[in-house]
């Protein structure tokens, strides 16, 4: 496992309370002060001046660091608006092929993200632990309101071929991910399958995916099948990826009009689902305690972010009763598992857990629809 967390917000909450071990922030050019209009550090995109670099003031990764939480991924949601084809960081209706890298940028742009990970360590003191060349690089639709940029599979394959090598050679430890696609498109499998067919296939440690919908398991177009096939893929050649759920969100309804527990019974599906299908690195996009339909989805986060943490390792551990499926984590560092069992039905079960040590608890009552989570020394 690599991380459960969430974007930046509202730190003493969602970090110093929830214990959220991975955050995603946005290092597009919207936030990087300096580059974000029409300055470039210099002429040459072989010879960075590093002063030039600045990682935005706007979260607080000092204290995120302090709180503990090390796993902190960048995720680019525009370049600079000069490095694209339209002068504009939100184009909105200016999209089409305008809104994307030009193609005599793209060594400007492997020293911007190059310079954007060598200044968070400069500032922060860690490396950056993963980064994201695009968000959702195929969701550049007029519909989109946010920062955008677009890019073909052989476009996203070709700027990760100049980035790779230049964070190598800076002697950066950033892993890549990539590319945050949304199943709703319906080409996770054809970008992943692209990035495993050629040389980029050593360049990423793990492929991303974001969900949205009434759970993060069954929006349109996704479901347990698909992440069983994306898994099979990351898997597929050597060296073998990571499956990460970067960003979720969606349960709670238009404008919050789902009850609370129905939120959390969501929210306990979707990450159980998730974990269960091998996602070992989960992004929920953004919980605020102000909303009273986010209190059940903040304790079911706080669950599973305290008890399973960076490091563990899901192992085949499975129970005996109908309606109550489980999933199991060892913990090598802290010697312990966590057992997460989630009751489907409306009647209380009694279930074995199979595939345990001797030790363990062998029996155990589990109430109607809730999530049973268990520590013990292993």
């Amino acid at each position: 496992m690599q991380g459960i967390g969430l974007l930046p917000d509202d730190l003493d909450v969602n970090v110093g309370d929830m214990g959220a071990s991975m955050l995603r922030f946005d290092i597009g050019a919207e936030y990087q002060p300096g580059l974000e209009a029409n300055e470039n550090d210099n002429s040459d995109p072989f010879v960075m001046d590093l002063t030039k670099f600045k990682v935005s003031d706007r979260y607080d990764f000092k204290k995120v660091i302090e709180l503990g939480c090390t796993r902190i991924i960048g995720c680019v949601w525009t370049p600079p608006m000069w490095m694209k084809g339209v002068m504009a960081h939100r184009p909105q209706t200016q999209l089409g092929d305008r809104n994307s890298l030009l193609p005599e940028m793209y060594d400007e742009f492997a020293e911007y993200i190059v310079g954007s990970c060598l200044a968070f360590k400069n500032q922060f003191g860690i490396e950056m632990y993963s980064v994201c060349l695009q968000n959702e690089a195929e969701f550049y639709t007029s519909e989109n309101y946010t920062a955008t940029c677009g890019y073909t599979v052989e476009q996203a394959a070709e700027i990760t071929r100049r980035v790779y090598p230049r964070l190598k050679a800076a002697g950066s430890t950033t892993r890549i991910h990539g590319f945050d696609q949304l199943p709703a498109q319906n080409n996770v499998l054809f970008w992943f399958k692209h990035f495993n067919n050629n040389d980029t296939k050593d360049m990423f440690d793990a492929f991303s995916i974001h969900a949205y919908g009434a759970n993060a398991i069954d929006p349109a177009n996704l479901d347990s099948k698909n992440l069983q096939d994306f898994y099979a893929e990351c898997q597929r050649v050597e060296p073998k990826k990571e499956l990460w759920m970067t960003e979720t969100s969606g349960w709670e309804g238009d404008g919050g009009t789902v009850p609370n527990g129905v939120v959390g019974q969501r929210a306990i599906s979707s990450i159980f689902s998730s974990l269960a299908n091998n996602i070992s690195a989960w992004v929920y996009l953004g919980i605020s305690l102000n909303e009273p339909s986010m209190v059940m989805n903040f304790n079911v986060h706080k669950n599973f972010t305290k008890f399973i943490r960076p490091g563990a390792v899901r192992f085949g551990a499975s129970t005996t009763a109908d309606g109550v499926p489980g999933i199991a984590f060892k913990h090598d560092a802290e010697k312990t598992f966590s057992v997460v069992l989630v009751n489907t039905s409306s009647q209380m079960k009694q279930s074995k857990l199979t595939g345990m040590q001797s030790n363990f608890p062998s029996k155990i009552i589990s109430l109607m629809f809730a999530m049973l989570l268990i520590v013990v020394p292993s």
